[in-house]
């Protein structure tokens, strides 16, 4: 026979067993909170105090080579060393690939040879023109000095005897013509005689030929005298003739100067070819370092493409070295913290590789345009790898910080109420993003005196994962309550709990 659950008592003592056992999960979920003989809520407390609070938000990336640098060939040639190999940690500057350096260093050496022959050359061309210009200079300055003493020899046959020279012929034609008038005079009187007949006709003729020998000499002493006073013209035509010949033979020198100076040519021609040559070298020995292939800077190998003994052509690529000294990656950001965001700014970057341990990174760079899907800015963030312990692909979790205050009120997150919040609780309503704005306007409970609660408005600034800054309505040193706080009234009596019993 069954049981029927309409029956009244049955009915009254299934709604008594459900109450029980409600009450006993209510019990079970979460002990009383006030004390059962004074109605007093247990709580605890602390010291409302000042510090510091960063404002923070997360980044991650992979760990890339800041630099990556793809070595290729520079000219055609045999590999003849590899001495490297992937994953070869290498310094600035060693060797990664030789090429056959054979024909290049045969062609530094035939060229050198020309170089040094050549420069004998320019040498002896140089010891004949200085010896052809001292030579001709020499010629020139004989030659100038013969042209002046004929032109000087001339001067003095122009310009006749000497002074006294002179003055002796005329004193002589002076005398003549005196000798030669007194001659005159005794013709004319011996002609006077004649005529009266007091002289023979001889006496007359011998006067007449003393007249006529004194005229003779007269015209002696006068063309002589003449000849002193301008000079001989045979004489002349002599000096003429000399200073003729040494002018010829000065222009001559001078010609034969002007041809040394000339020949410099073969000076100009020897060093032009050494130059030439010289070039060559240096074409050569550049070709020669071209057949090394080095790395720019320390890293790592990250590949190699070519093997020993291969012929490569110019621009094929050797190897790849990852410059790992610093490192870097590349996380996004929202909209929000793009704009908290600046080059310069510090991040700490932890690696999963080398738990326990932070590496001081930087922002480098940010990029201008956000990805249009997303609406996530990209950041550049360089981490510095001087023991090249980091390498590229490591996963790296950064933190920036944006906003940095100091000796500021700080309260637990877990203190913060809203200011709406009732009897029934409001734990959680501090749940904002880290380093974001409060959404609700916030409060907290204070201890007072009589260990009463008392409820105190609160504005806040900066948060982190902990603590909140408190810009407005706490001075600190007030005693905040941190437990228990969520279900009191202003005045509700309080008992604290952890030793704390001072009331602000």
């Amino acid at each position: 026979m069954k049981m029927r659950l309409h029956s009244p008592v049955l009915m009254v003592l299934a709604a008594i067993a459900v109450a029980l056992s409600f009450a006993g999960c209510q019990k079970a979920a979460k002990p009383v909170a006030k004390s059962a003989v004074a109605d007093v809520t247990n709580v605890n407390v602390q010291t409302v105090s000042r510090g510091t609070i960063l404002q923070q938000f997360a980044i991650t990336g992979d760990l890339a080579a800041l630099d990556k640098t793809t070595l290729t060939a520079k000219t055609t040639g045999r590999i003849v060393s590899l001495p490297v190999l992937e994953g070869d940690r290498v310094r600035a500057g060693q060797v990664i690939a030789q090429l056959d350096p054979t024909e290049a260093l045969a062609s530094i050496r035939q060229y050198e040879a020309s170089v040094r022959n050549l420069q004998v050359k320019v040498q002896q061309a140089i010891t004949q023109y200085n010896q052809s210009v001292t030579n001709s200079l020499l010629s020139v300055k004989n030659a100038k000095s013969q042209l002046e003493a004929a032109k000087t020899a001339l001067q003095k046959t122009q310009a006749g005897g000497r002074t006294e020279e002179k003055a002796e012929a005329l004193h002589q034609l002076e005398q003549q013509q005196a000798n030669l008038d007194n001659a005159q005079w005794a013709y004319n009187r011996e002609v006077e005689l004649y005529n009266s007949g007091a002289v023979a006709k001889a006496d007359l003729e011998n006067a007449l030929t003393t007249y006529r020998t004194n005229q003779a000499q007269v015209q002696y002493y006068k063309q002589n005298y003449e000849l002193i006073q301008k000079g001989r013209p045979e004489d002349i035509a002599t000096s003429q003739q000399s200073v003729r010949q040494y002018q010829i033979a000065y222009d001559n020198a001078v010609a034969n100067l002007a041809n040394a100076k000339v020949n410099r040519d073969n000076i100009l021609s020897y060093e032009a070819q050494v130059q030439q040559a010289q070039q060559e070298v240096a074409q050569y020995r550049q070709q020669l370092a071209d057949l090394t292939i080095r790395t720019p800077y320390d890293g790592y190998v990250a590949s190699r493409s070519v093997t020993l003994g291969q012929t490569v052509n110019a621009g094929t690529t050797i190897a790849e070295v990852d410059n790992i000294k610093t490192t870097y990656f590349e996380p996004t950001v929202s909209e929000t913290d793009y704009r908290r965001v600046r080059p310069g700014q510090p991040v700490k970057v932890v690696m999963d590789a080398y738990p326990g341990r932070t590496f001081n990174g930087v922002v480098a760079e940010i990029y201008p345009s956000a990805n249009t899907t997303a609406r996530q800015f990209t950041i550049r963030v360089t981490v510095p790898n001087p023991g090249g312990i980091l390498r590229p692909g490591m996963y790296a979790r950064g933190t920036i910080t944006t906003d940095v205050h100091r000796n500021v009120v700080l309260v637990p997150l877990t203190t913060l109420l809203s200011r709406d919040s009732t009897n029934s609780g409001a734990v959680g309503s501090y749940g904002v993003a880290i380093g974001g704005v409060k959404a609700t306007p916030q409060r907290v409970v204070l201890l007072g005196s009589g260990n009463k609660a008392i409820s105190r408005n609160v504005e806040t600034g900066l948060r982190d994962d902990t603590n909140a800054e408190i810009t407005s309505g706490l001075r600190g040193g007030e005693t905040l309550i941190t437990q228990g706080e969520a279900s009191l009234r202003d005045g509700d009596p309080v008992r604290p709990m952890n030793g704390a019993t001072t009331a602000q």
